[in-house]
């Protein structure tokens, strides 16, 4: 993996070393909401066609809130207030799929709304944080970058000690989900209290709204391109595959290995 190295300044390994918990701490919320989300709303009585509808919104949204908190943290010359309320946000927002009274899809779409806006930027805009600051001091994107998915895959190795064992289980057997969640992301809200801007206020250049433009040149729309034929490929995976894994048997225990 190439490294990103000032120029100038040099390399603060312990401020690099908080950028990579910060991954593992975000990536261990995703993975416990990607792989039993969606199963616990097929247990509250969603259809197929009903979990597809559910599942474009942050597709869609996906698209649009990370270039608008983008904006608000350029407006605010810092990241950490931004990265801060998302994380907390959703600490508080997804436990509410947890007391849906499984009566009205519309009131779950607009739960999905809220949780989304909230959650689709986070990592994108670690990203840019973390790129930022290698930036300025140096440091191994991809070595940061990695933990996030030593993050995402404890969690999931932790599920096979405390979930059901049992081929047949309820939606109530997900609580641990919920909670699981919700202490990783208050966990990341502080953590990201802990994390330095990446540049100095006066030195950041602020984005402006014509620069929104530059996505529609050609080049950018042929670089984007395979990212949407992989969202396309990967959404009905993320989706329906632990749905499938619930009906051919697997426990809960085994569907995240």
């Amino acid at each position: 993996m190439p490294k990103l190295i000032a120029p100038t300044g040099h390399r603060d390994s312990s401020v690099n070393w908080r950028f990579g918990a910060y991954y593992f701490v975000s990536f261990a919320a995703v993975a416990l909401h990607g792989i039993y989300g969606t199963l616990y709303l097929r247990r509250r009585g969603l259809s197929n066609v009903e979990l597809g509808v559910l599942s474009t919104i942050p597709a869609w949204l996906g698209t649009v809130t990370p270039l608008l908190w983008g904006l608000l943290s350029d407006a605010l010359r810092s990241r950490k207030p931004a990265m801060f309320a998302m994380h907390l946000a959703t600490a508080f927002i997804y436990p509410l799929f947890w007391f849906w009274n499984g009566q009205s899809f519309l009131q779950l779409c607009l739960l999905m709304v809220a949780f989304t806006v909230f959650f689709a930027p986070a990592i994108p805009l670690a990203d840019a944080w973390t790129m930022e600051h290698l930036g300025r001091h140096g440091g191994d994107y991809g070595r940061l970058r990695s933990w996030g998915s030593v993050g995402f895959v404890l969690p999931v190795l932790a599920s096979t000690f405390v979930l059901r064992k049992a081929q047949v289980s309820d939606a109530s057997a997900l609580l641990p989900v919920f909670i699981g969640f919700s202490a990783f992301r208050l966990l990341s809200s502080g953590w990201a209290l802990t994390l330095p801007d990446s540049a100095p206020t006066e030195s950041r250049p602020k984005m402006e709204w014509r620069h929104l433009v530059g996505y529609l040149r050609p080049f950018a729309l042929v670089f984007f391109f395979p990212a949407f034929v992989g969202r396309f490929v990967f959404g009905p995976y993320y989706t329906f595959f632990s749905i499938y894994l619930d009906e051919i048997g697997v426990s809960d225990s085994l569907k995240g290995i």
